[in-house]
């Protein structure tokens, strides 16, 4: 079931994968305006945190998850 979707805090549906694409992108955002703190353990912090959510990223695409997936493949499971 990589291709669930839930609710966000703003009411619209997201897939898990739109979900880690969208935190990603949040992510390098905070690491460019780090550079101008420059706090090497946040830094470190993010980054780290950024390596998670790509390996996330990998696995369900590995696993063929979509963006906007249909309401039967919400529901199926593959193996």
């Amino acid at each position: 079931m990589v291709n669930a979707c839930a609710k966000g805090v703003d009411g619209q549906e997201r897939s898990v994968l739109a979900a880690v694409r969208e935190k990603l992108r949040e992510l390098n955002d905070r690491i460019r305006i780090n550079r101008y703190t420059d706090d090497k353990s946040v830094r470190e912090l993010l980054v780290e945190e950024g390596t998670r959510l790509q390996k996330c990223k990998n696995i369900l695409c590995q696993a063929r998850a979509e963006i906007n997936p249909s309401l039967t493949k919400r529901y199926q499971i593959s193996g």
